[in-house]
């Protein structure tokens, strides 16, 4: 029985640091029309992860380059698009990732270390449009990989991306009866800052007390943020709350502070 063997051509891995793994999820790969030809006359298979993508071909198969491969990233992972730092917010721009934006690092597919406005790019450059289809035009992906057609099965290629996690104002709301002292979120580690509560007015009209971070927090799967919640009497600080929750991957909402439009995070505290 003839088995094939298979050897690795190609291979894009891409991390994300909301995830506790450090690796993104919920990714798909789709090849463009004329990479889906490259690969069936190779008689490559390919494999998806979730957060990257392998193309492995026949031992010994003779490749044709001088190509380029283009993959339109989508996200299966609906949050995806608002956990994300770096993506473009103009109308009609593109994450385009491909190999030489990076000088120390030619495997990796973007200029800094997590991909960013260096790597945006209108669809309508020729460069770029040329590569999507007429869906990915209506609805754009996630993402676009720009990369060469491997040479050799003898000398695979592993490119890496890194998506970086967004960060958000995270604003808390104290439902319920409070102590009559003064209120103050507290970072142990000194390294955050919240402003002082004050009443402010739900959407159902109950007025509660605020608080929000005076600066933006990045958020992650696992947060390491030990914020309390603690009151400042006549005669001593009390802890009231010794680890409040932290933000999540939804609940988002939009504020102008300061003057700037910004995406925060509400999290609800019930006395």
């Amino acid at each position: 029985m003839n088995r094939t063997r298979w050897a690795p051509l190609l291979q894009v891995s891409v991390g994300h640091g909301f995830f506790a793994d450090g690796l993104a999820q919920g990714l798909h790969f789709e090849p463009n029309e004329d990479t889906a030809a490259w690969l069936r006359a190779h008689d490559c298979v390919t494999r998806q992860s979730g957060a990257g993508l392998l193309v492995a071909a026949p031992q010994g198969a003779t490749l044709a380059a001088g190509l380029r491969l283009a993959w339109t990233v989508r996200s299966r992972d609906t949050r995806l698009h608002a956990l994300t730092a770096g993506l473009p917010s103009a109308l009609g721009e593109l994450l385009l990732l491909r190999p030489g934006a990076a000088a120390d690092d030619p495997l990796r597919l973007h200029a800094k270390l997590a991909a960013g406005p260096d790597e945006h790019w209108p669809r309508t450059w020729p460069s770029v449009s040329t590569l999507l289809s007429a869906a990915d035009h209506r609805h754009l992906p996630l993402m676009l990989l720009d990369l060469p057609a491997p040479t050799s099965a003898a000398a695979p290629v592993h490119y890496r991306a890194q998506l970086a996690a967004r960060s958000t104002v995270w604003r808390y709301w104290l439902l319920g009866e409070w102590s009559d002292d003064t209120l103050q979120v507290v970072d142990p580690a000194q390294q955050v800052r919240f402003t002082a509560p004050e009443p402010q007015a739900l959407d159902d009209g109950r007025l509660v007390l605020s608080t929000r971070s005076e600066a933006g927090i990045e958020l992650r799967q696992r947060s390491d943020a030990r914020f309390q919640l603690r009151s400042r009497g006549t005669a001593a600080e009390r802890v009231l709350v010794k680890r409040l929750p932290v933000a999540g991957a939804d609940h988002f909402a939009r504020e102008t502070i300061h003057g700037v439009p910004t995406l925060v995070s509400e999290i609800y505290v019930h006395r």
